[in-house]
């Protein structure tokens, strides 16, 4: 009789822990779902995902030429420039030059760098045709040696190879530095571009009183539009 009182006691006891540990779980699954606050998620829109999958993946091909010691076509990241081209190109030679390059322009695909040398650049100063080629090209911001054929040409602010005065922008004091071309002149020529607009060639500067062929031979090397 005692034995199955116990044993109806334990078993009422082990019920009433169940029971708790059934309640107490319930319990604590509704507070996480009602009062813990979840993580809130970030939906990313297609045409983001579509972009960093692009610019994670794409590569260019560039072609180097030129002095650097493996030239080549090479295989390039999206955000690489074209000084990344000439690091992966083995780098430059000794005699290279880099001056009428832009090193720190992003690339694009068929691109085509190349990279000149000390007498190459020498050469094309030295070539009266040339030079005025380079001028050229200059007048329109662009400072490399056939840029058309250079895609790393620099484009930027006109640099030591042009010394060049233009009849259209140049100040008084820019005229002035010109042979045979005094205050003057200068005021005259001035007035001429501002009466009659942009000059359109070189020898209208002969059209001022004043400047005839004698000064105009000493200046023409010496100016441009």
């Amino acid at each position: 009789m005692i034995k199955e009182l116990i044993d109806k006691y334990f078993n009422m006891i082990n019920k009433i822990v169940i029971i708790s540990l059934l309640i107490i779980i319930i319990g604590l699954f509704i507070f996480i779902v009602i009062f813990v606050p979840k993580e809130k998620v970030v939906e990313v829109p297609v045409e983001v995902e579509k972009i960093i999958e692009k610019e994670t993946e794409e590569t260019y091909q560039v072609d180097i030429k030129g002095a650097v010691k493996k030239p080549g076509v090479y295989v390039m990241n999206f955000d690489d420039r074209v000084i990344d081209v000439i690091e992966m190109a083995g780098g430059l030679l000794k005699e290279s030059d880099t001056r009428f390059l832009n090193l720190s322009k992003k690339i694009f695909d068929e691109m085509v760098v190349v990279i000149y040398t000390q007498s190459e650049i020498k050469e094309i100063k030295e070539s009266e045709i040339k030079i005025k080629e380079v001028i050229k090209y200059i007048e329109k911001d662009c400072l490399c040696p056939e840029p058309e054929f250079n895609d790393a040409c620099f484009c930027s602010e006109i640099e030591e190879t042009n010394n060049l005065i233009s009849l259209n922008t140049a100040t008084m004091e820019e005229l002035m530095t010109l042979t045979g071309i005094g205050e003057s002149k200068a005021k005259a020529i001035i007035k001429y571009r501002e009466d009659n607009g942009s000059f359109t060639s070189l020898d209208q500067l002969k059209e001022i009183s004043g400047i005839g062929d004698s000064i105009f031979d000493k200046v023409k090397e010496d100016i441009t539009l």
